[in-house]
């Protein structure tokens, strides 16, 4: 399997690159590996957030899967390092950032949040955060009171994050409840492997995976009812920008993959035991990449049919060589402890 995934992460890694040195490729690259970037960073991060609270379990939920959670979290720095090209492009991903914090026409207090200066500072600011969290949950047992800290801490920086790298791809646009719905949806990605994999001790996290599922959907359906209901016609140009083709589609097929694999497992908890539940979880992890496609593509329209194949080698390359990390620290981490 890492041999599989090492060359079809290389393949996929090399078609890319060369598709994105192409003439028209030169324009879309940097939203493609964006979106592959925050999904499989999503799934990092999902790991970290169920290390910390198994570290306030104090061991009490879930100790038989402490190794694959732990190898999952520590796959955490490939994303942030395949972040760093991103940089190189932040005024055409960002089109609302002021190149410094001098901002005419906005209160002085505002200024340096909507800076680059201030977000480059922001998210090395969380990045940092990010690893020490991670750093301390792996190699050690955080005292119950840190580990409460700790996620409260990641929580609230996940959001501010997926404010300034997702709501900030449409300037002018806000919405209280869609971060919290691009956590979910990147977060849930990270025990949806797990489960995927079969990992030990992670046969209870199928009822969590179908509830986050549906809390997902609902989140996104309480948006969208909050926008239409108050009859906010600023807040709408977010949904114009993925009512043409082929995003309608995109949506539907990622919603019903969700919403069937959620209430199929848990209407009938048979299906989150054995190979079953490899099946459920894979109609989650199919439904949260397509769901976070929507969430964050249409924000560069209008784009071509080389934008999405360049999005989907993206994410197969960075997400091989993420699996064969994931693979390999969870090998090893259980080979230390005699699992």
């Amino acid at each position: 399997m890492r041999v599989l995934l090492l060359i079809v992460g290389l393949a996929a890694g090399v078609a890319f690159v060369l598709l994105a040195a192409a003439e028209g490729g030169r324009a879309f690259w940097y939203q493609a590996w964006l979106v592959a970037v925050l999904f499989w960073l999503g799934t990092a991060l999902g790991g970290l957030m169920l290390l910390l609270t198994q570290q306030i379990a104090m061991g009490g939920w879930g100790p038989d899967a402490a190794a694959p959670v732990a190898a999952l979290t520590g796959t955490l720095p490939l994303p942030l390092l395949a972040f760093v090209p991103l940089g190189f492009a932040l005024s055409a991903l960002l089109p609302g950032l002021s190149p410094g914090p001098d901002v005419a026409g906005l209160a002085a207090e505002r200024a340096p949040w909507i800076s680059m200066p201030g977000l480059l500072a922001r998210t090395g600011v969380i990045f940092v955060l990010w690893l020490v969290l991670a750093s301390a949950g792996i190699w050690g047992r955080l005292p119950r009171p840190a580990a409460v800290l700790g996620l409260l801490l990641g929580s609230v920086s996940l959001v501010l994050f997926y404010v300034d790298w997702v709501l900030g791809l449409t300037p002018g646009w806000s919405a209280a409840i869609f971060p919290f719905a691009i956590a979910v949806a990147l977060g849930l990605s990270g025990p949806t492997v797990l489960v995927l994999r079969g990992s030990a001790g992670t046969h209870g996290l199928g009822p969590w995976l179908c509830g986050g599922a549906l809390f997902l959907l609902y989140l996104l359906f309480v948006q969208y009812l909050v926008i239409w209901s108050g009859n906010l016609p600023d807040q709408v140009t977010w949904y114009l920008a993925r009512q043409g083709a082929p995003w309608p589609d995109i949506a539907i097929t990622g919603f019903c993959l969700l919403g069937t694999a959620a209430v199929s497992g848990l209407v009938w908890p048979r299906l989150l035991a054995g190979a079953a539940a490899r099946l459920v979880a894979l109609a989650l992890l199919l439904g949260e990449i397509l769901v976070a496609v929507w969430m964050i593509l249409p924000a560069f329209a209008p784009l071509t049919p080389l934008a999405y194949g360049l999005t989907a080698l993206a994410l197969v390359s960075l997400g091989g060589l993420w699996g064969l990390l994931y693979l390999s620290l969870d090998g090893l981490r259980s080979a230390r402890e005699g699992v």
